[in-house]
């Protein structure tokens, strides 16, 4: 089995936390694992091989990539780096005797045998995904319906397909005509030239954290029975989207996934919350919505201790939320003998912040995180 990467210096805790769930569901004699970058030094690389040197199954491979090869492709999502467009050239920079490949992103947790998706015959087809039914993107590239745009995280790709017929170069021409579309980057190219030429995966193959409030919209495409079976029991988990699920604020359904491996990691430059010496004292926590609920878990998780929750909403003063009391700012705030750590769990942040720091401008020890 070949599965392939492309991460750089910050990301590769994540992949190895990725790589290390793919190890433990896969029954595969011998994973291959192929790492496309463009900054990671001779440190690095073995450092990945150090996490899985135990594992005698799993060898690596590391490919430099120039980036100046994607000068002119537009990333216009704020949350997506210039790594996810090297997956566009997999067919010429890895080895022609391999005929096909798993591409798999590092904000991804295996829940299942991979042979199983290794195994599919994509003979006919460019690659094999889930599709993408969330957003426009497939109205903006032209597509009748959502379900011929597939999302590019998690893709068997036949690489000697894409070598026969030149894919690369149809993907540049296919930028070069359609650049004001591209918005996800390489998926959208990916998306525009297969055209719905591809080979749909049930889409537990790759559960983003929006089909947990888009059910409706799932149905209409699919059915019912397909949308429980996905929720609950996702082969593929993929933290897609601005927000990871190793930071403090993030509204992940399935974040304690990425724990399970990721603590069992050697490296442990992960999630700096837990060591974090203004937090070992207690903090506050301003917000009580979906956004809180998440931090709250997250700083439990690290053993940080949670004094309680900061609120304007005058409603909820003297409430208590996940069994912890919620003040009124100025209760906490207006007592300047006290250093205060507050971590702001609310969409409006910028706001609360501002508002913090101008009504109580006069006091110097309390900390904003957000």
């Amino acid at each position: 089995m070949h599965i392939a990467c492309s991460i750089n210096k910050e990301y590769i805790p994540h992949m190895c936390a990725m790589l290390l769930s793919a190890y433990t569901h896969t029954a595969a004699s011998k994973i291959d694992i192929h790492v496309l970058h463009a900054d990671l030094d001779l440190e690095d690389q073995m450092t990945i091989k150090n996490e899985f040197i135990q594992y005698n199954k799993i060898t690596f491979n590391f490919y430099e990539v120039n980036k100046s090869i994607f000068k002119d492709v537009p990333i216009v999502a704020k949350h997506l780096r210039i790594e996810t467009l090297y997956r566009l050239i997999l067919a010429s920079i890895i080895p022609d005797e391999i005929s096909k490949i798993l591409y798999i992103d590092s904000d991804i947790i295996i829940k299942d045998d991979l042979l199983n998706i290794w195994n599919e015959d994509i003979t006919e087809y460019y690659i094999a995904a889930v599709v993408n039914l969330e957003g426009t993107m497939y109205q903006i590239l032209g597509f009748e319906t959502p379900l011929d745009y597939f999302n590019a995280g998690f893709m068997l790709i036949n690489l000697e397909k894409w070598r026969k017929e030149l894919v690369f170069d149809r993907f540049m021409e296919y930028l070069g005509a359609n650049s004001e579309k591209i918005i996800f980057a390489d998926q959208d190219i990916l998306n525009g030239v297969f055209d719905g030429n591809w080979k749909r995966f049930h889409p537990k193959w790759n559960v983003q954290n929006s089909i947990y409030s888009t059910k409706e919209w799932f149905v209409k495409y699919l059915d019912e029975n397909t949308y429980y079976n996905t929720i609950n029991n996702p082969s593929v988990i993929h933290f897609s989207g601005p927000t990871k699920p190793w930071e403090l604020i993030n509204i992940h359904t399935l974040t304690e996934e990425y724990y399970l491996y990721a603590d069992k990691l050697l490296w442990k430059e992960k999630f700096p919350y837990g060591k974090n010496e203004n937090m070992k004292n207690g903090v506050y926590i301003f917000g009580t919505g979906v956004f809180s609920a998440s931090v709250t878990k997250n700083l439990r998780y690290f053993d940080v201790p949670i004094i309680g929750y900061l609120d304007n909403d005058k409603k909820k003063w003297g409430q208590y939320l996940h069994g912890l009391k919620i003040y009124n700012p100025d209760e906490i705030l207006l007592d300047q003998s006290i250093e205060v750590e507050i971590i702001i769990a609310s969409s409006f942040f910028k706001d609360i912040v501002n508002g913090l720091n101008e009504k109580y401008s006069n006091r110097s020890n309390f900390n904003i995180t957000y």
